[in-house]
């Protein structure tokens, strides 16, 4: 038992000014000196960072700025209009050529031309598909019709 009547604890921490083991974090602040918003635990600010704030939060106004879209972003509900429209059987050709050649909104323009080139890539290939099917299936009718006059 030491002074106080405390049994000593081995912690494997070497012992501090007071004879208690070191904790390694910084010593709490006298009972009645602490202030709110500092911390004794926290790091100090970087005098870079403050300088660097916009001039609002500079000013003591708490709310953060709401991030802006960027010049060129669209809102999703003119995202989702353009796909329920270029979905639409003919008219979404129509609609995909006239976003094609939209001078105005270039994000648009050139998702439309890449979606085009899709929708162009896939109807040729099936086109290619159906003519080799209606090729096969055009022998096996005459096939067929020959067999029938048979009986």
């Amino acid at each position: 038992m030491n002074q106080t009547n405390r049994p000593l604890i081995n912690t494997g921490r070497p012992l501090g000014p007071s004879g208690m083991a070191d904790s390694g974090l910084p010593p709490l602040p006298a009972p009645g000196t602490f202030t709110p918003g500092k911390s004794p635990h926290r790091k100090p600010e970087n005098p870079i960072d403050k300088t660097e704030k916009p001039e609002k939060l500079q000013k003591g106004n708490a709310k953060p700025e709401r991030k802006r879209p960027r010049k060129g972003d669209s809102p999703v509900h003119e995202w989702f209009l353009t796909f329920m429209c270029m979905n639409i059987p003919i008219i979404g050709w129509i609609y995909l050529l006239y976003l094609a050649f939209n001078k105005k909104k270039t994000e648009r323009r050139n998702f439309a031309r890449a979606y085009l080139l899709y929708k162009l890539a896939f109807l040729i290939i099936a086109a290619i598909i159906l003519g080799i099917l209606t090729y096969i299936g055009l022998g096996l009718l005459d096939q067929l019709m020959a067999y029938m006059e048979m009986l």
